[in-house]
């Protein structure tokens, strides 16, 4: 049983990505400074690969974003704060040298699409060992990102509102990166909770107590 979100324990990691991407918005000059920009890279400057994904080239870019990537990552640290730091390195640098690797002309990118659906796909992944209505939304939701991933990858399928009119366009592999490291962390965090069960058909050692009197 997967413990259930806890309202006390604050968030930290998810307001801060919250506010380091609404703060990169709103202060002049920090998108040039943080995002993704191949010829920054070529020059050294590494932290573009983790910065660029708390970056966005308009409001509501960060707001379509931040509607995933909140509740996501909210639901991730609640039940395991380690996770949610784990998660954003390994998919912020997955999906950055994956762009640079296979995308060679892609200049600048930015955007949390990425590793919110990383957060979405551990969250919902990890949402399905539990019960209830619960389980079924989870179900809902892998479904519904599947599917969107499949459209977008074979239907080259595009939401047309804000992206068409920005002038710039969802990048698929961020999204594919994304998700594979979500199911990459769930399968690891499941392994190693199998390790620390007892083999089949091995008793569990129990602890001797010596009773005086």
């Amino acid at each position: 049983m997967v413990p259930a979100p806890s309202i006390v324990r604050v968030p930290w990691w998810t307001l801060g990505l919250v506010f380091t991407a609404i703060l990169a918005w709103g202060t002049p000059g920090a998108t040039d400074l943080f995002i993704y920009d191949r010829a920054a890279l070529a020059r050294g400057e590494w932290w573009r690969l983790l910065t660029g994904h708390l970056t966005h080239f308009s409001g509501t870019h960060l707001l379509n974003n931040l509607v995933v990537l909140a509740p996501a990552a909210w639901l991730v640290e609640t039940r395991c704060r380690s996770d949610a730091a784990t998660l954003f390195v390994l998919a912020a640098l997955g999906i950055s040298i994956a762009l640079w690797i296979n995308d060679p002309r892609l200049v600048q990118f930015a955007g949390a699409s990425g590793i919110a659906i990383a957060f979405l796909v551990y969250a919902v992944l990890r949402g399905l060992h539990e019960r209830g209505p619960w389980r079924v939304v989870c179900a809902i939701l892998l479904l519904i990102t599947g599917t969107k991933l499949v459209a977008e990858g074979c239907l080259e399928w595009r939401f047309s509102d804000w992206q068409t009119t920005s002038g710039f366009v969802p990048v698929w592999l961020s999204h594919v990166i994304g998700a594979s490291s979500g199911l990459a962390w769930y399968l690891r965090r499941q392994t190693g909770r199998q390790d620390q069960r007892p083999m089949s058909g091995q008793v569990p050692q129990s602890r001797s107590v010596r009773l005086d009197g």
